[in-house]
């Protein structure tokens, strides 16, 4: 997939839509729900009581996450390529002072500074090139500080479904995300289930994912189910060191 395609999709999409991007994103079914409530678990949880001087989000959307950042940094940046996100983002978070907002594409950002933290939530797979995604990434973060990223699992048991569609077709497996943050010079520190999930449209099974993976959150990733925690991941947090 293209790195333009996502922003084209994006923008059209986003000039018909008649809500907010959180809502018919997040909000639209119980499925979604839940992908939001375990993803937000999860970030909150890695997050924990940490504070950040300069933080930049890459791909925010309509700052749905940023809500997670924004009493945790000084100065926040938001990067998004597609311009129907950024005015979103902005006429949402206008009332943030600290948060400076930028129409750019990932790869040719120049900032003046470089970041104590970059998050970038579910943006990752739509990058072309990871190694090259991963080396501006690894410009982006000071010496010593923080990357988080939310991605997808390409051996989620419906992700071959997913995958027939463009926009999801970019997903890397744990073992490749750790051997290409190790290239791009982190250290990965952490790697959590960010949500958990298999014919959610049943109550029932809802339920049980929402315990399974609270344990799991809450044992800072200690918990899980043998032979079905990685079919069960959707998609995982990885959280690295830049050495």
């Amino acid at each position: 997939m293209k790195n333009t395609y996502a922003r084209e999709y994006y923008d059209s999409f986003l000039k018909q839509l008649p809500t907010d991007y959180k809502s018919a994103r997040w909000f639209s079914s119980a499925e979604a729900k839940l992908d939001y409530d375990q993803t937000k678990a999860v970030l909150v949880k890695a997050l924990g009581d940490a504070t950040f001087q300069d933080v930049l989000e890459v791909g925010p959307g309509d700052g749905v996450w940023t809500d997670l950042i924004i009493p945790k940094a000084n100065t926040l940046t938001l990067l998004d390529q597609s311009i129907e996100m950024i005015n979103r983002a902005k006429e949402r978070l206008k009332d943030i002072t600290s948060i400076s907002f930028v129409h750019s594409d990932f790869l040719t950002y120049v900032p003046e500074k470089s970041f104590d933290l970059v998050f970038a939530i579910r943006c990752f797979e739509y990058f072309e090139d990871k190694t090259i995604a991963l080396q501006q990434l690894s410009a982006l973060v000071k010496s010593g500080g923080t990357l988080m990223i939310v991605t997808k699992n390409p051996d989620h048991a419906t992700m071959k479904r997913v995958q027939q569609r463009e926009l999801h077709t970019g997903q890397v497996s744990k073992s490749e995300m750790n051997a290409l943050l190790e290239k791009a010079g982190f250290r990965l520190e952490r790697v959590l289930s960010a949500t958990w999930r298999f014919k959610a449209k049943y109550t029932v099974l809802r339920g049980v994912f929402r315990v399974l993976h609270g344990l799991h959150t809450r044992t800072n990733g200690f918990f899980k189910v043998p032979f079905l925690t990685e079919p069960l991941t959707e998609s995982y947090l990885y959280v690295a060191r830049k050495q």
